[in-house]
């Protein structure tokens, strides 16, 4: 004898099981829309100056999660030097005056000066630029409403 088995067929489940998967559908492209719009203010962050060259800004990558639901989204550099720039030199990490040279020229200030300037930093330390947390606080402000717009799409997929 076969053992008791119940057969349940739920009508219209695939119409169902279509409609829930275009909920997915808006939430990469919001995703993307954040963190391309949160690089792009670090790129614009990460050149203060006029005569700054923009070889950081142009290093400034960002990369989603694959899937159609992201966990992860990232802005980044791979530059050494990255960290300082964002956070600043603290007292006691002196720039090297050949550094100092170049960029004494580009903001015009005599080249003569550099030594005086590297010895300043050294002793003061410089301040942060903040390219990256600029872009950090830029996400957070465009966020909510580019999370109401998705809900606002998933919403709209179920009238």
């Amino acid at each position: 004898m076969a053992a008791p088995m119940v057969t349940y067929e739920l009508k219209g489940a695939d119409a169902l099981l279509r409609k829930l998967g275009k909920l997915k559908g808006p939430i990469r492209p919001m995703f993307m829309r954040v963190v391309m719009r949160g690089k792009n203010t670090a790129i614009k962050d990460a050149k203060p100056h006029a005569g700054d060259t923009g070889a950081l800004a142009r290093t400034i990558r960002s990369r989603v999660a694959s899937g159609p639901i992201p966990a992860e989204g990232r802005i980044y550099t791979n530059v050494p030097a990255a960290q300082r720039i964002e956070l600043g030199r603290s007292p006691g990490d002196r720039p090297a005056i050949n550094l100092m040279k170049r960029w004494a020229s580009r903001h015009g200030i005599p080249s003569a000066r550099a030594a005086q300037l590297a010895e300043d930093i050294g002793r003061r330390g410089s301040k942060p630029v903040g390219f990256m947390a600029k872009a950090a606080e830029h996400v957070t402000e465009i966020l909510p409403e580019e999370v109401a717009k998705a809900e606002r799409a998933i919403e709209g997929t179920f009238r």
